[in-house]
């Protein structure tokens, strides 16, 4: 649960403040950002989360099973963050006319998220290989 928390503030800064300024570019634009869409920010952290539970037991496994150092877990929630918070840049440049707030930002943020969950994929793959595969002691 400890290392659950650090991983969530550690997100919840970068995705805020990178969530704040395309807030603050969309108001200059003329482009009104709804409230569920400032939630959904916090997606791919969602789907992080889930994919370890699912995968590994829970989150603290996961990070144990791949091998990554703390450090590394830190940098990999800072970047989750980051690309989180941009889940609503396409709102900066997309208008509602063309397609709805409703299915654009949901979609952006999903994305976001499969492309982070790549990120992680590759880069336990090529930091430590034995770390995908849940070893079992005979």
């Amino acid at each position: 649960m400890h290392l659950i928390l650090i991983s969530l503030l550690l997100y919840a800064i970068p995705a805020n403040l990178t969530g704040a300024v395309i807030h603050h570019f969309c108001r200059q634009r003329q482009r009104r950002l709804y409230p569920f869409e400032y939630l959904l920010i916090y997606l791919p952290y969602a789907l992080i989360l889930l994919l370890a539970t699912v995968t590994f037991g829970s989150f603290a496994a996961a990070v144990e099973g791949a091998g990554f150092a703390q450090g590394t877990m830190i940098f990999f929630s800072i970047v989750a963050g980051l690309l989180g918070g941009l889940s609503l840049l396409p709102r900066l440049f997309i208008e509602e006319k063309k397609l709805s707030a409703k299915v654009l930002t949901p979609l952006s943020s999903f994305l976001m998220g499969t492309v982070y969950l790549k990120l992680i994929f590759l880069a336990t793959l090529f930091s430590n290989s034995s770390g995908l595969f849940v070893t079992r002691p005979h």
